[in-house]
């Protein structure tokens, strides 16, 4: 499905300690929003908030930073994350939401 709105939204975090899992509820709620194609396309994470710092390790981070280091062009590019890419991050942390 392609979504094509110009909505972005500015997520707050500053209300995360009233949910028992966060991570988890931001986990299940993007891929809803997305697929009713309801909700803004491009959601805008605090800086070193709590779901920007999840992404530290991550596996589409460190493929940017390898073709950025590569002088190749990350800019407007998309990295792949399917199933593979979920797995080695379970595998590596322990959890989807570590």
């Amino acid at each position: 499905m392609y979504i094509n709105n110009s909505i972005s939204l500015n997520v707050d975090e500053s209300q995360a300690n009233e949910f028992m899992d966060y991570q988890t509820f931001i986990v299940r709620q993007l891929p809803v929003n997305f697929v009713q194609g309801t909700r803004a396309e491009n959601y805008i994470f605090p800086t070193n908030g709590i779901i920007s710092s999840q992404f530290w390790d991550s596996g589409i981070l460190n493929e940017a930073l390898r073709k950025f280091n590569n002088k190749e062009s990350v800019e407007g590019q998309q990295i792949s994350f399917g199933f593979k890419e979920l797995a080695k991050d379970y595998s590596r942390r322990g959890s989807f939401t570590a």
